[in-house]
């Protein structure tokens, strides 16, 4: 703004008045404008970012949940489940209000229950385009956040597929693969999330 009102002294002799009025709330709007548009801005990051670490905190507790499901398949299959003789039964049910849950038993007694549970990808999946926009700091990690968060839904739905299919090959190696993954997966969401809030992710989000 300085340089705008030092060229408007020096032009002053040779323009109107009224002309050199019009440049100057022009540029007084110009810049109002700019102050507004980057206030809005930073609001966005603000919200977009806090939105984002709660997706992140409910999908590691989803971490958790397979994490327990893949030692439970480890257990069953160590007990013997996949002999024919093997009185344990490990399957999918469904539960309360539709939900899916992991079922370990042993002539009638629940050995393990436990709800599969879903992995959430709505906020950041919606939210890319914004992030390009307002918040180009993250859009980079974010984009490999939401590929780890596809790939960890990928892996809960190869399992239930597994334990509701027929077919028990490829189950002996999907814990040990699947763990293996969740691993990888889990750093890159930590560290989406300690840019995202400047903290290591500890937390969890149930709801």
């Amino acid at each position: 703004m300085e340089e705008v009102f030092a060229f408007l002294g020096s032009a002053g002799k040779l323009l109107p008045v009224t002309v050199i009025s019009a440049i100057v709330l022009f540029g007084v709007k110009e810049f109002l404008e700019t102050r507004r548009r980057r206030g809005t801005n930073s609001r966005k990051r603000r919200a977009l970012r806090r939105l984002l670490a709660d997706e992140v905190e409910r999908n590691n507790f989803q971490i958790r949940r397979l994490r327990g499901c893949c030692a439970t398949i480890q257990r069953a299959l160590a007990e013997g489940y996949l002999e024919s003789d093997s009185d344990l039964k490990l399957k999918v049910i469904e539960g309360a209000f539709g939900k899916l849950h992991l079922k370990l038993s042993e002539e009638g007694q629940v050995l393990y229950q436990s709800p599969i549970g879903t992995v959430h990808t709505e906020v950041l999946s919606g939210s890319l385009l914004e992030l390009a926009l307002v918040d180009k700091e993250m859009f980079e990690t974010a984009m490999e956040a939401s590929d780890g968060a596809k790939e960890l839904d990928g892996l809960r739905h190869s399992m239930v597929d597994l334990l509701q299919s027929h077919d028990h090959t490829f189950l002996p190696g999907f814990p040990d693969y699947a763990l293996s993954e969740i691993d990888k997966i889990e750093r890159t969401l930590k560290a989406f999330y300690k840019g995202l809030t400047g903290k290591e992710l500890v937390d969890i989000r149930v709801f």
